[in-house]
């Protein structure tokens, strides 16, 4: 059976058309709001169907029966698009999620690989208010965006030997970032090449850190509607 509730497969309407998305709970209901991941995949997972979401990075690792402590949102970008120009579509998409999630908007957080963490970068840096944390892996992102995002705690990871995206592209943000004060970090994964994410996400200490950022009271939420 699949971790996704038999492959709950939801479609949200936006000004590009529509996004299609995977809905993953944890077990049993939490009187207390619960976090939100969003996950963005990379470009191999693009197309019409659902369950090539499933076969890689962290909705495989929740397929596996990995303890993943979110409500986990995991969209599908369709063929020949690409996350970053859909930015505006995934704020979309989380502004019509249904109340009876019960997500506490304090502790959304965002994570993708490759093209799906070049996304978050961006997505981040257009609504860092909406975001509590970010995990881009192995990904690089623009300076532009660096203003934008000296206040969002920032987890980065890059594979030494990635010979898809250069490591410098991680090590440029970081450094920025860092220039800037930003609360953030980068792990380099020695010997790892492009296709890392498994050892983040088998990474326990990865969501412990995610689960510890919280937005302040009385900041923006990541939804439009009032």
């Amino acid at each position: 059976m699949s971790k996704f509730q038999l492959h709950r497969a939801l479609r949200s309407e936006t000004h590009n058309g529509y996004l299609h998305y995977l809905i993953h709970q944890p077990p049993g209901f939490a009187e207390e709001p619960r976090p939100l991941l969003l996950f963005l995949h990379g470009a191999d997972q693009r197309g019409d169907d659902l369950q090539r979401i499933t076969e890689c990075a962290l909705p495989a690792a929740i397929e596996r029966g990995r303890n993943v402590p979110f409500v986990t949102i995991s969209p599908q970008c369709p063929e020949d698009r690409w996350w970053g120009d859909l930015t505006v579509d995934l704020m979309e998409m989380l502004d019509g999620l249904d109340d009876d999630l019960h997500v506490d908007p304090r502790r959304v957080y965002l994570t993708g690989i490759s093209m799906g963490g070049y996304g978050a970068w961006k997505l981040a840096a257009e609504h860092p208010d909406a975001f509590a944390a970010l995990v881009p892996i192995s990904a690089g992102g623009e300076d532009a965006w660096v203003p934008a995002l000296r206040n969002l705690p920032t987890w980065a990871f890059h594979g030494d030997r990635d010979t898809v995206v250069d490591i410098e592209q991680s090590r440029r943000m970081l450094r920025a970032l860092t220039e800037l004060g930003a609360p953030a970090k980068l792990t380099e994964l020695p010997g790892a090449g492009h296709e890392c994410w498994d050892q983040v996400y088998d990474d326990p200490a990865v969501f412990d850190w995610l689960l510890g950022q919280h937005r302040p009271d009385g900041s923006l939420t990541p939804f439009t509607r009032a």
